[in-house]
């Protein structure tokens, strides 16, 4: 095969196009033309390095432990409330934590500096005011309202609340953080001045664990606050706390349904007398009359349909009681003795 020959005209038309495109690579290209009105240093130059660390696994592990603390955060909110709330958990954001407070609106909140061992460094539960005066009001057994403060500052026994509270918090946390690590959380005091509230730098990254309590006048958001850099020691774990969960045993998903079955709420009541009287006379009784009733000393409790104990009845601390005398291992016969 004869090999083919380039003319001089070709050559040279070659040659040219490739200067052309070396020509057009190497002139910089134009800045894009800015919108009317847009600030020049409304964009910034990025520092590699500098960004907030992709979190999507360890959010995910974060999600299901405090699921769990969730859980928690009912039991410390049921004796000073003298209600059980429900309480969710939102959804786990990282952000800046200048960003945070600066979202915080009023006054006067509640953040709480909490120890966390042996990793280097706190954390922050916010509480809201307004949840600190539905807590107190509900502890000296009141209604647990949602209250408006003027207040710059809170009392001494609000202040004891809160406390009691955290405390309590810091107890569920460690209980929720156990499968991972062996963190002990303590409580180190309280600022009711967000800009006082010496947490960490304002630019540093902080990841936001929401929980939304439900009360009776609505709903108020607890906030618990990591910061990121503070969580670096415990990031493996946490991604294969999200491996564990995956593949979790029957035998645990067991023990939790049964927990769950032993805490239904079972309503009692017990049978003073069950008197019989003819229908005639059932059909003539009239506010005034009088029924007579006797009293036996086996009296049945039963839950829901079924006797479960006799007893006798009595007193104890100046109200009516049940002293119970029979156990039944199966319900007791209607009528029985």
């Amino acid at each position: 095969m004869s090999a083919v020959r380039l003319s001089d005209t070709e050559i040279d038309a070659l040659l040219a196009d490739v200067t052309s495109a070396a020509t057009e690579t190497l002139e910089p290209q134009a800045a894009p033309a800015r919108a009317p009105g847009q600030n020049p240093k409304s964009v910034g130059a990025h520092v590699f390095g500098a960004a907030t660390p992709q979190l999507t696994g360890e959010l995910g592990a974060l999600g299901i432990l405090h699921e769990r603390f969730a859980r928690a955060l009912r039991r410390s909110l049921l004796p000073l409330l003298r209600y059980q709330p429900k309480v969710t958990l939102g959804r786990i954001e990282s952000r800046a934590y200048d960003d945070y407070v600066s979202g915080q609106h009023g006054q006067l909140v509640c953040f709480n500096i909490v120890r966390v061992e042996p990793l280097r460094g706190n954390c922050l539960i916010a509480v809201p005011p307004k949840l600190v005066s539905a807590l107190v009001d509900g502890f000296f057994g009141g209604k647990a309202r949602l209250g408006t403060r003027a207040q710059t500052e809170f009392t001494p026994t609000e202040e004891r609340v809160i406390q009691r509270l955290i405390e309590s918090m810091c107890a569920g946390l460690a209980r929720a953080w156990e499968d991972v690590a062996a963190l002990r959380f303590a409580y180190v005091g309280t600022e009711s001045n967000a800009q006082l509230a010496i947490f960490l730098e304002t630019d540093d990254a902080v990841l936001t664990c929401p929980f939304v309590v439900e009360l009776k006048e609505g709903e108020i958001v607890v906030d618990v606050l990591y910061p990121v850099q503070m969580l670096k020691p415990v990031l493996p774990a946490l991604r294969s706390k999200v491996q564990a969960e995956r593949i979790e045993s029957s035998a645990d998903w067991r023990e939790r349904m049964i927990a769950a079955l032993l805490e239904v709420p079972i309503p009692l009541r017990a049978v003073l007398a069950e008197p019989v009287t003819p229908l005639g006379a059932l059909a003539q009784l009239a506010p005034g009359d009088t029924l007579p009733i006797m009293i036996g000393d086996d009296i049945r409790l039963l839950a829901g349909a079924w006797p479960i104990a006799c007893g006798t009845l009595g007193a104890a601390r100046g109200l009516a009681a049940l002293q119970l005398t029979r156990i039944a291992a199966t319900p007791i016969a209607q009528g029985s003795a």
